[in-house]
């Protein structure tokens, strides 16, 4: 895993703050996205779900060949160092867009279409509760009960909490492409905690895919929407989020004839202030140039260096301390905690359809 890891140089001694009227506040905006992917994502049954072993024993059902959600890293990231969780989720949805060959038959077994699927506790794995068909509609769906969760990511009770199902509507375009069209619906505790789809085009030399829709804490919804457009290899995907008084975004374009690029954007809605990082690397590692910390469109910091050491340097008179620019770190750390949840729920999504391929 590629982690970039930051040094700030000093900073002019009559550096000695943002202007009060600078509304964009790295530890305001980082509490905010921290509270967002805790409260809708990592406390959220229907997301642990997807993305842990439970969803490996879920794909390895409803796709060809699986990819396994859970098997996607989603450790704190180096609270010096940034990028490394982008990389990652930018892995996984390369393998998400990987298309395998038409498959000559849905991707849920025609014989478990409509089936609800329950936990058998004595041989973990899925049975088919033939007393249950037809819940989870009438299209090429499947339901899968959801139980408390372990630590281990396992059903830890018999007492079903909700249920997850998974309708695949996906056909086949043309020679070896694909119109995708899968939508994932979970309630736990009589509240809809998934309610998404992706949708688009993918084939060996394209893809044009959104993901769509919403995620729940059981009170309050979310609105999801991530696209994914280019080719399996080259591609650059993207989201934005607003939540706590900000505006946030990633953008992201990999390109294996140049490198990798990204860029971190937050936006203080009240006053219009914008922060961002741009980074480019190239394939031999090096920080392009053009790299560099803006506030409100003028460069605050440069970046140089490669990906192991990268340099900021504080631009004399632009009113913010070393401290202070490396205070977004952090922030920048939990956008690409966002970033990693989301992939994660595409991948899933993808994976149900049987067109992608395992992670090795």
């Amino acid at each position: 895993m590629l982690v970039l890891s930051f040094t700030v140089l000093a900073a002019c001694e009559d550096d000695t703050g943002p202007d009060p009227g600078t509304g964009v506040d790295p530890e305001v905006a980082q509490a905010a996205l921290d509270s967002v992917v805790s409260d809708f994502f990592e406390d959220n049954t229907s997301v642990r779900t997807t993305n842990g072993p439970l969803g490996g024993f879920i794909t390895a059902i409803t796709g060809l060949q699986p990819v396994a959600p859970f098997l996607l890293s989603r450790t704190p990231a180096n609270p010096g160092a940034l990028g490394g969780q982008v990389l990652d989720a930018a892995s996984l949805l390369r393998l998400a867009t990987s298309p395998v060959g038409p498959p000559a038959f849905a991707s849920i077994p025609a014989g478990l279409v409509g089936a609800t699927c329950i936990w058998n506790f004595a041989s973990p794995g899925w049975a088919d509760d033939t007393s249950r068909r037809g819940l989870c509609g009438t299209g090429n769906c499947i339901r899968f009960a959801l139980y408390p969760l372990g630590v281990d990511g396992l059903p830890s009770s018999q007492t079903e909490v909700g249920y997850i199902d998974i309708t695949d509507e996906t056909t086949v375009g043309g020679v070896g492409a694909f119109n995708i069209d899968v939508s994932i619906l979970s309630e736990v505790d009589a509240a809809t905690l998934l309610d998404y789809g992706v949708t688009g085009t993918l084939s060996e030399t394209m893809v044009n895919l959104t993901m769509s829709g919403s995620v729940s804490n059981g009170v309050n919804q979310l609105p999801l929407t991530f696209t994914i457009g280019g080719s399996p290899i080259n591609f650059s995907t993207g989201f934005t989020l607003t939540i706590g008084g900000f505006n946030v975004g990633l953008d992201f374009t990999s390109d294996e004839s140049s490198g990798y690029s990204y860029a971190f954007s937050v936006v203080d809605v009240a006053g219009g202030d914008e922060i961002e990082v741009i980074i480019g690397i190239d394939l031999e590692g090096m920080v392009t140039s053009g790299s560099e910390i803006t506030l409100n469109g003028e460069t605050i910091a440069p970046l140089s260096g490669n990906s192991a050491s990268v340099t900021v340097t504080p631009v004399q008179g632009s009113g913010l301390t070393e401290q202070q620019i490396f205070a977004f770190i952090p922030l920048f750390n939990a956008m690409q905690g966002f970033f990693t949840e989301l992939a994660g729920l595409f991948a899933f999504a993808m994976s149900s359809t049987g067109n992608t391929v395992i992670i090795q």
